[in-house]
């Protein structure tokens, strides 16, 4: 009874003259948890999210995508599937609406698998069979203001391609047909239909907004024959119209519900009662078409969420999130383990003449051990605690603004605890510190009473030379100082590592959040003058003839270079080689006298972006394979160019005779000296002109299309500003913690230095000196290792919308620098005005 009572008087004198020691250490704990537990949080909130979305729209498991219609797919496949199974068919198309990329799902009914998730508006007319379901993001109420957005009743235009649907002389032969004032709009290689707008939703296929990916769009086979057929009864007499409706499969009964009528069922779309079958399952489907005869060669493609394209992103997000969380905390948890493990040991380490004391009074070793260890967990579990509470509340809350810019996700959670490896973190941190707190107590336990009572012995070689003579001190101020700071240093030698690893943490932290800014900031420069150079960028709702005049007589344009743009499959084949890779980019065709897209690359040959060709495996001089509108090309690769987001193949118009020389896009600037905001010509009036043309779907000026960029981007400038201020406060807290510990240790140093007669600026010199000086070995060390440390974090964090280029501003490093060290010698400086308050008998006095 009367050594509990002991220890816990000593516990509570300790934490009443040491709090901010403690406090320091339970700050630096708290920190580092929060920032760990609070990723692993927001990567389960996040998965948990998604998860969430997929199961409320029954999102499918496997598509099969067929190259065309074949009447006994559907009793084929459906023989693979078991009891509880379902399956749906439908057309799935890649088109426009109104000149931006869009899936398109054409069903004779509204889809239950992969159907939809929220039905956000919808008009009276619609029913099952009859419905044009829009992105919610293109809704009014949803859509950005400067963005394309509809209402319901609205039209919007759909665009597609041809060369699936008809022959060049099938739709040749239609001409005789064409009625006055119409067009043979079947003999072109792509149509436009506009179709009234009865509902907008969202479907497990557009979880990314389309503000800044594709689109989906739903629509019945029946609204489809219905603008079809209506575009046909424009531009073809009833005789013609009769010969495509019997072309097509419709036929006089107009049956839009038979799978092999126009358009054909293309897709078939696979729920599984147990999703454990499904790679058993893609490959007896993978085996079906490969083994029949019939339907040999027809299967375009079997997938599944993980590598459609819709999916791919926020797929990426959630692998990301869980990426990050085994990478950048790991520094912060390891820097705080050192600094607590190592303060904690210096803490005992000091206690020796105390401990020696509660044994001569009685108290056992595994009392004393109980005392310590009991400190140690006190002090970590209430860190620990705190950051198990705090994390999941601010870093979810943190990097949700960025999910909830990019995609359409449930409501998140408030609180979501990742209970395992919160707990495996807590245990880490207790076990350690329990562990090192024995290992320290077992060196001072295994003393008797008197040799723990006595003061460790002093290594006099490494002390001599120190003290000057009294009559010598003031013209030796300086160099006393100095040579104290040094032996201090070397003396104590665990201590000083700790200091510079401490810092070096820091700093790398520091210089790893500033990074990651830096290397977004710099990707955006490099793009804005690679591509985004021109004053406005302007995007035409479909491939057209030349606008170039047009443009040029609106008021205030300068110079007009327009270029197409599209969608594309790039792929690479070693010579010999059975494997190729392919990936899903753009390719961009311009006229030989481009000038805004700033690569140089030789006629004949094509450029591609670095991306492309690490994905690829390709390099100058290899040939490459991409496609446009439906047909396939190659080309010499005769330049790589480094891009944030600028990715795919670019080429010349006159290397490609068989592409019409058409445009969707265009690049502008204004006029020498027409812009006069008093007379109201500004770049935006000029923008709002431009975008009123009838030709023009969109027009965005460079100042906007860079805050585009950055809103893309928004998500990794949250978590880089998350990292920054969770470096600067555990640097402070570090700094602090190592700068009050060193203080303390020197007490009895200080005392000596003022019974000596020492001033407090030559005291204060002493301690700034030793400190100052690993804080530079670690700021300098931290520096070295900040860019590689930026380099994993991106490297294991990457997107597929973007190639990072690593860059770090030689700021940067001076604001590293500047934190790092002018905390330090802040913190320090502070300390060091406190030496007139150190007790020159108690710090002196021995045991007697």
């Amino acid at each position: 009874m009367r050594s509990s009572t002991v220890l816990r008087k000593k516990m509570f004198r300790e934490t009443l003259s040491g709090w901010k020691q403690f406090l320091a250490i339970i700050l630096i704990g708290g920190i580092a948890v929060t920032l760990f537990v609070g990723l692993l949080s927001n990567a389960q909130s996040l998965s948990d999210r998604v998860d969430s979305f997929y199961a409320d729209g029954n999102s499918a498991d496997i598509y099969v995508t067929t190259n065309e219609y074949s009447w006994i797919d559907k009793g084929n496949i459906s023989s693979f599937l078991d009891e509880g199974d379902a399956m749906e068919e439908r057309f799935e198309m890649t088109s426009t609406v109104d000149g931006s990329l869009s899936y398109g799902a054409i069903s004779p009914k509204m889809p239950t698998i992969s159907g939809r998730v929220q039905d956000v508006a919808h008009s009276s007319d619609q029913t099952d069979e009859y419905y044009f379901m829009l992105d919610k993001m293109l809704y009014k109420d949803f859509a950005p203001s400067s963005a394309r957005h509809y209402d319901l009743g609205d039209e919007a235009k759909i665009t597609y391609a041809l060369g699936s649907f008809f022959s060049a002389s099938e739709a040749s032969a239609l001409s005789s047909f064409v009625k006055a004032g119409g067009a043979n709009v079947l003999a072109e290689k792509e149509i436009s239909i506009s179709y009234r707008i009865t509902g907008f939703m969202t479907t497990p296929e557009n979880v990314a907004k389309s503000t800044y990916y594709s689109s989906t769009y739903l629509m019945s086979k029946k609204v489809f024959r219905d603008g079809f057929m209506s575009l046909l009864a424009d531009n073809y007499t009833s005789d013609g119209v009769y010969l495509i409706e019997d072309a097509i499969g419709w036929g006089v009964e107009k049956n839009y519900r038979d799978p092999s009528s126009f358009p054909q069922v293309d897709q078939y779309l696979i729920k599984l009662k147990d999703s454990g079958t499904l790679e058993a399952k893609e490959k007896a489907i993978a085996s079906y078409f490969d083994g029949k005869n019939e339907v040999k060669n027809n299967l375009l493609a079997i997938t599944d969420r993980s590598s459609n394209p819709w999916s791919i992103a926020i797929d990426t997000d959630v692998k990301e999130s869980q990426q990050l969380t085994f990478v950048f905390p790991f520094v912060f948890f390891f820097v705080a383990l050192l600094v607590i493990l190592t303060t904690i040991g210096q803490i005992i380490i000091k206690e020796r003449t105390q401990i020696g004391t509660m044994k001569a009074l009685g108290l056992t070793k595994w009392e004393i051990y109980r005392h310590y260890v009991s400190l140690t967990l006190t002090l970590v579990g209430i860190g620990t605690a705190i950051g198990c509470v705090l994390g999941p509340i601010i870093i979810p809350a943190l990097m949700a603004q960025k999910y909830d810019i990019l995609y359409t996700l449930p409501e998140r959670s408030f609180f979501v605890f990742p209970w395992w490896q919160a707990l495996l973190t807590a245990a880490i941190f207790l076990v350690s510190g329990a562990v090192m707190t024995i290992l320290v107590c077992h060196k001072e336990i295994s003393l008797t009473p008197a040799q723990s009572m006595r003061p460790a012995p002093v290594n006099f070689k490494s002390h001599r030379d120190v003290l000057p003579s009294r009559e010598n001190r003031p013209q030796s101020a300086i160099r006393l100082s100095v040579k104290m700071a040094f032996r201090n240093i070397r003396v104590n030698i665990v201590k000083s590592l700790m200091v510079v690893v401490g810092v070096l943490g820091c700093t790398a932290l520091l210089i790893c959040g500033f990074g990651i800014e830096d290397t977004l900031d710099y990707g955006i420069k490099t793009d804005l003058a690679l591509y985004y150079n021109s004053d406005i960028s302007l995007s035409y709702p479909s491939v057209q003839e030349s606008h170039s005049t047009d443009l040029l007589a609106v008021d205030g344009v300068g110079s007009v270079e327009e270029y197409l743009f599209s969608t594309s499959t790039l792929t690479y084949q070693t010579e010999g080689s059975l494997s190729k890779k392919s990936c899903n980019s753009n390719v961009r065709f311009f006229d030989d006298s481009h000038e805004h897209f700033k690569v140089d690359f030789p006629k004949g040959t094509v450029a591609i972006s670095t991306k492309i060709a690490n994905d690829l495996g390709v390099g100058k001089g290899d040939a490459i394979n991409f496609t446009y509108n439906g047909d396939a090309y190659s080309g010499s690769i005769g330049a790589v160019y480094e891009s944030f987001t600028v990715h795919g193949v670019a080429c010349y118009f006159t290397d490609y005779p068989s592409v019409e020389v058409k445009y969707d896009s265009a690049w502008v600037d204004i006029a020498d000296g027409w812009a006069d905001e008093g007379a109201g010509k500004s770049l935006a009036s000029l923008e709002t002109a431009l975008a009123s043309e009838s030709f023009v779907s969109h027009a965005e000026s460079q100042v906007e299309m860079k805050k585009r960029i950055e809103s893309v981007m928004s998500g990794v400038y949250i978590m880089t500003d998350a990292v920054k201020v969770f470096a600067v406060l555990l640097a402070v807290v570090v700094l602090y913690n190592l700068a009050l510990l060193n203080f303390r240790e020197r007490t009895r140093d200080i005392a000596t230095l003022k019974v000596l007669g020492f001033s407090k600026l030559e005291i204060a010199m002493s301690l700034m000196v030793e400190t100052m000086s690993l804080t530079a070995l670690g700021v300098l060390f931290g520096s070295l290792l900040g860019y590689p440390f930026m380099y994993l974090v991106l490297y294991v964090n990457q997107v597929n919308l973007v190639e990072f280029l690593y860059h770090v501003f030689p700021l940067t490093y001076l604001y590293a620098f500047l934190i790092t060290f002018v905390v330090a010698y802040i913190v320090n400086l502070y300390l060091a005005s406190l030496t007139g308050k150190v007790k020159m008998v108690e710090s002196l006095k021995s045991v007697e």
